[in-house]
């Protein structure tokens, strides 16, 4: 009896602490995306882990996402702002991403247009219409299929 209850203990236990599927990496911290192209050079190449890619934005504070289709940040003014991300490749190439939801009404996210492209990555490129302050940039990788 005792062994069936350590069994139902140990599979309790697993479904209420389930890992989080999201392997995260700060790429960068408090920076600003602006109207121009701005690229950021990441110490360590971003590597692929996981069975997606996406490139998390955190806004500061007061910027919120507004959750409504498209995914966008409202700025003060009421006017809704949506960021361009790319990834681009140590050989040159770019990998547009394209928006993929958020995490919370303090982020967007962002995965690759092309999801079977699994290479590293060694900037970062973002631009907006608007001056949008960051509190942090985010590598993740989201393992779905085999959770580490």
């Amino acid at each position: 009896m005792s062994s069936l209850l350590d069994l139902l203990d140990c599979i309790l236990t697993a479904l209420v602490h389930r890992r989080s599927p999201f392997i995260d990496r700060k790429v960068v911290k408090n920076c600003v995306i602006r109207p121009d192209w701005t690229e950021i050079q990441v110490d360590e190449p971003l590597k692929p882990i996981g069975d997606y890619q996406q490139i998390g934005l955190y806004l500061a504070e007061p910027f919120k996402m507004d959750l409504d289709e498209p995914f966008g940040i409202r700025v003060p003014d009421g006017s809704l702002v949506v960021p361009e991300v790319e990834l681009v490749a140590a050989d040159g190439r770019v990998a547009p991403m394209k928006r993929s939801g958020a995490r919370g009404t303090r982020s967007i996210n962002y995965r690759l247009q092309d999801e079977s492209l699994k290479q590293d990555y060694v900037r970062i490129r973002l631009r907006a219409d608007q001056d949008i302050p960051l509190d942090a940039i985010f590598w993740s990788g989201i393992v779905i299929k085999n959770m580490p």
